[in-house]
């Protein structure tokens, strides 16, 4: 899993669709989104931290994904 999907939808419901940079780690902004959705399965993630104000998420194949902001306040 080199690449993750994922929805980030901003205060105004707008929707942005993408997904990760391939690489380790691989870094998705949450900065100016109220939600964001990863297409993975519970059974694909392996561990999550904090680190500051980012979510780094360590999947069962090794790879991680930092959520840039994802705990910055509004």
């Amino acid at each position: 899993m080199s690449t993750v999907a994922f929805i980030a939808r901003d205060a105004s419901g707008t929707n942005q669709h993408g997904t990760s940079a391939e690489g380790s780690p691989s870094v998705i902004s949450t900065y100016g989104t109220t939600d964001i959705s990863l297409n993975l399965q519970p059974s694909d993630v392996e561990s999550y931290s904090r680190r500051g104000n980012d979510l780094f998420l360590t999947l069962s194949d090794g790879t991680v994904v930092e959520l840039d902001g994802f705990y910055a306040g509004g």
